[in-house]
């Protein structure tokens, strides 16, 4: 009988307790539209009047870039390149454009996201959406992953978790995603550190932190 192979999981939701839930895109390229393409892997749906394949975010080594797919796309603020039609307040994207953090990008009449780079030692963004409750799913935010996602307090990391008393990392690579935890973590201020792959569809527990992976879409 010849083997199954589990397709590789690039798109998934994170709930963390006591913080949230947050659909995480570990693809270096994402779609965004209206609700038509809705529990697609990949993709992130909306509850917006947008086309069906709105945008798409693209990651490089360069950073993250948008381009207008089937409607238009504005961004406040500068951009390159320079061929992109102006108007007082914004600026109709042609072609695929870089994305600067904290950028505002317009999508259709009443939808914005932001893309915000918190900490300079990932690549990784946080989409966020405007007005909140847009997403298809109740969610916290939107994470773009690329390979690390630091979750704690403080100001330079992707997910708040303010009762943490140091940050973790979460480490994904080829479908799998490892817990890592800093020195110090635990509420006895010992140097215990955690290096544990996490499960799928299974709550996972340590001292204060509870996790739960849920792979998403079709």
């Amino acid at each position: 009988m010849p083997t199954m192979t589990r397709p590789t999981i690039q798109d998934f939701v994170l709930r963390v307790d006591r913080v949230g839930s947050y659909r995480v895109i570990a693809t270096s390229e994402m779609t965004i539209g209206g609700p038509a393409q809705a529990n697609r892997a990949g993709h992130l749906a909306l509850l917006a009047p947008l086309s069906s394949v709105h945008a798409s975010i693209r990651r490089s080594e360069t950073g993250y870039t948008i381009s207008p797919r089937q409607g238009a796309v504005a961004l406040d603020g500068p951009t390159s390149p320079a061929n992109v039609t102006r108007t007082p307040q914004q600026t109709l994207l042609m072609q695929e454009t870089y994305l600067s953090s904290q950028t505002k990008v317009q999508l259709g009449p009443k939808t914005t996201l932001t893309l915000d780079q918190p900490s300079p030692l990932s690549r990784t963004a946080i989409l966020k959406i405007s007005p909140a409750g847009r997403t298809m799913e109740q969610l916290n935010g939107v994470v773009l992953l690329d390979q690390l996602l630091l979750i704690g307090a403080g100001s330079n990391v992707h997910i708040n978790s303010p009762h943490w008393q140091e940050t973790g990392v979460l480490i994904y690579r080829n479908g799998t995603v490892r817990f890592r935890s800093s020195m110090g973590l635990a509420p006895d201020s010992s140097r215990e550190v955690v290096d544990v792959e996490l499960p799928w569809n299974r709550h996972w527990e340590w001292n204060e932190i509870g996790i739960y992976l849920e792979p998403y879409g079709t």
